[in-house]
């Protein structure tokens, strides 16, 4: 939640994260004076709260309970909730068409040593009939 004595230190974290941490984490402050109801949803009672909450939950996960510096919010941030990668849909297909690939190229070895190993059999059968010859 959203405090004016917090604002300076708000303001560095916020600027902090649009380059660390852009796609994986939301920062959010609300002024609690005009929002009693999630106030009381949350059972808020003190300022600043500083929550944090999963994706798509809407329970409260952590609150921070250290220094109000941007500094620490940030080692906490790293600690409580470590960076996420996040997919597109074209990552994702490019990974599929990557694994694909991958298994071609592991069969046609396969394919290769099977065919280099038959070889190597007929190979030894001609030794063994030639010896057999003599």
């Amino acid at each position: 939640m959203y405090c004016k004595i917090f604002s300076e230190e708000y303001e560095k974290l916020i600027t902090l994260y649009k380059t660390k941490r852009n796609e994986d984490l939301i920062l959010a402050r609300l002024e609690g004076g005009s929002n009693p109801m999630i106030l009381s949803r949350y059972g808020i009672y003190r300022f600043p709260l500083l929550a944090l909450f999963k994706p798509e939950s809407k329970r409260i996960y952590a609150v921070y309970q250290g220094m109000r510096t941007a500094e620490q919010l940030d080692l906490w941030f790293d600690f409580i909730a470590p960076r996420i990668q996040i997919k597109n849909n074209n990552n994702i297909n490019n990974n599929n068409t990557n694994n694909i690939i991958i298994l071609i190229i592991l069969i046609i070895l396969i394919l290769i040593i099977v065919i280099l190993i038959i070889i190597r059999i007929k190979m030894i059968k001609m030794k063994i009939l030639k010896k057999m010859m003599l």
